[in-house]
Parts: C-alpha cells; sequence; structure tokens
C-alpha cells in the first residue's frame, strides 16, 4: 500500500523516526510502559496484555497464544470489561480506573502470568456467551432463556457471579436457581424489567389507539419470562387510563406460542415455501 503526502497539509520533514533495539523482549515491554505513561492512554487491555507478556518469562509463547486465542474467542466484546468482570469474581471489586494497578501488583512472575492467560481464555468462552445467549449456547436453554431476558434489559452486574459459579464447575441446577435469584430479586434488575416493560406497552397502546386490535402477541426472547409478561400488562392498563377519551380497552397481552423459536421456524416455513 503506497500513500502521498500533500505537503502543504503535512510537511513530513518535521517528522522524525527513533529506532530502539534491545537485547531483552523484557525491556521492549518496559519501554512501551514508559512511553505509554507519557502519551495518550490505552485501554486497560493493553495495558495488561504488555505487563503479563512481560511477566511470561520463558512462558511468553504460550502467554500470547492465549491471549490472541481469548481475543479471537471475544469477536466484539470488549476485552476490558472481561478482564474487569473476571478480576471481580475471585478478588475485592475494582473499578476499571483501578484494575490495571491491582493486577499489576498480583501478577508478578512467569506463572502467574501463564495461569491468568489460560483462566481469561476459559472465561472468555462463558462472557461471550452471557453477552451474546441467543448466539452461542454455553448454558442450557433454561439458563439462556433467564439470560437473553437479563442481556434484554441491559443487566451486566451479574457477570463477576456467573463466571464464578462456572470457575467453581457449580452444577447446571444450582446455575438456574442462582440465575432465577437474580432475575427475581435483584432491585435494580426489577427497575430495569418495569422501564422496558413500559416502553414496550407504550408501543402496544399507541398500535391499540390507531387500529385497535384486540389481542396483541409477544415475541423472542422476552416471551419466555412470565414476569415481564405480566408487568407488560400492567404498564398498558396504567398508560391506557390515561386515555379516557379514546373509549378503548386494553388489547389482551400475550406471549407467543413458540417462544424464542419463532423467528426459527418462520424462516424455515419460508425456506421452504422457496424451495416448493
Amino acid at each position: 500500500m503506497s500513500f502521498k503526502f500533500n505537503s502543504e497539509v503535512l510537511d513530513i520533514q518535521k517528522f522524525k523516526i527513533m529506532y530502539v533495539e534491545t537485547t531483552d523482549i523484557n525491556e521492549a515491554f518496559i519501554i512501551f510502559e514508559t512511553l505509554n505513561a507519557r502519551g495518550k492512554e490505552l485501554e486497560t487491555a493493553d495495558l495488561l496484555k504488555n505487563h503479563i507478556f512481560r511477566m511470561g518469562g520463558r512462558k511468553t509463547e504460550s502467554v500470547q497464544r492465549n491471549w490472541e486465542k481469548m481475543i479471537e474467542t471475544l469477536g466484539n466484546v470488549d476485552p476490558t470489561k472481561l478482564i474487569r468482570h473476571f478480576w471481580n469474581s475471585r478478588n475485592a471489586f475494582a473499578r476499571e480506573k483501578d484494575l490495571y494497578k491491582n493486577i499489576r501488583q498480583t501478577i508478578i512472575n512467569e506463572n502467574q502470568s501463564s495461569k491468568l492467560s489460560e483462566e481469561l481464555l476459559n472465561a472468555s468462552e462463558v462472557y461471550k456467551s452471557l453477552n451474546s445467549p441467543t448466539d452461542d449456547h454455553y448454558f442450557n436453554n433454561s439458563i439462556m432463556d433467564i439470560l437473553i431476558s437479563l442481556k434484554t434489559m441491559g443487566a451486566q452486574s451479574f457477570y463477576p457471579i456467573a463466571l464464578s459459579m462456572v470457575s467453581k464447575h457449580y452444577s447446571d441446577s444450582d446455575k438456574l436457581k442462582v440465575f432465577k435469584m437474580i432475575e427475581e430479586g435483584d432491585e435494580s434488575v426489577r427497575e430495569i424489567l418495569w422501564k422496558f416493560a413500559g416502553n414496550v406497552a407504550r408501543i402496544i397502546c399507541n398500535i391499540q389507539i390507531i387500529i385497535d386490535p384486540e389481542r396483541v402477541v409477544v415475541g423472542g426472547g422476552i416471551s419466555t419470562q412470565p414476569l415481564l409478561i405480566e408487568m407488560i400488562r400492567e404498564q398498558a392498563r396504567r398508560i391506557m387510563k390515561m386515555f379516557v377519551w379514546a373509549d378503548l380497552p386494553v388489547p389482551e397481552i400475550e406471549p407467543c406460542r413458540f417462544f424464542n423459536d419463532s423467528n426459527l421456524i418462520g424462516a424455515l416455513y419460508s425456506h421452504k415455501r422457496q424451495l416448493g
């Protein structure tokens, strides 16, 4: 690839290139951290990568492989978020601004570096499923339905709990119990759920005022959650009371028959029709 510089915009004669050669890979990592401290801040993941590579010693190659596989597994997921939630699943709570300092003070030799890279790689598979429960089926269907509901609400505070349960080899039944407790008992989650139900109910009420349907069917992953369906009904009743002039009943609000599989069944039906 070639680049053409506009001399009127960029005077390349004012640029200087510095070439630094080291005899020890650790010196290169130290230079990286030193220069970074004087320039634009990097993401926590970049700083941590540099630190555990430097601490890797004789195991640096395996640490690098684990890191690359972790990034590949995560896809578009921010690795800094994984690292923070993983760290908080095993240590005292740390905010993102304190994360690198805490890890740097703890990971001080090649064995710790290697172990951390392996644990992050293993956690990345779980984390990907937490972020994309409809695309990645790490957990069983019952847990996945709850994760879809929590994902819809934007809840993430439970991620360290999920990572901890997996690392401690909780049974599927025990994990399901904990996820149900999170879904039903966490007040912050309930508040988000109530707000989300209100948004859905407003859409339903707008449709009701325009075309007056007798029944509205809710599909997708959220349709598997009875609590959410009931909240949508309650929100719809509350909203419709504000439109007494419309003299319209609240439509029946029900989950669809096939829940989260509706889109897949519809796609299969469409495909069969096209094939004739």
